[in-house]
């Protein structure tokens, strides 16, 4: 049955079934990636957000400017984590 399956699928014309296989490995590794991607920008705003009157504290500017600063690491990270992604060009 696996083989039908299989002679069935590369009959119609859409590929292998190891080549259906790798597509479905490769959603649940992207799907991973964005999952830890999430996670870290989430992690490096939170951690900007408490940051900011340590940075006060330690520059004595104000806290806007810590916050500001926060926001550029963030703008800095999320452009590096997405610098390789073309299909997303029209987001820029």
């Amino acid at each position: 049955s696996t083989d039908e399956k299989r002679d069935a699928v590369s009959s119609e014309g859409s590929g292998s079934a190891k080549d259906v296989e790798s597509m479905s490995a490769l959603a649940i590794r992207s799907r991973t990636d964005i999952e830890m991607r999430a996670n870290l920008v989430f992690g490096v705003g939170l951690s900007a957000l408490v940051s900011v009157p340590v940075f006060k504290t330690v520059t004595g500017l104000p806290p806007f400017l810590g916050m500001v600063a926060g926001l550029g690491t963030l703008w800095v990270l999320t452009d590096i984590l997405h610098a390789g992604e073309d299909d997303r060009e029209q987001l820029r």
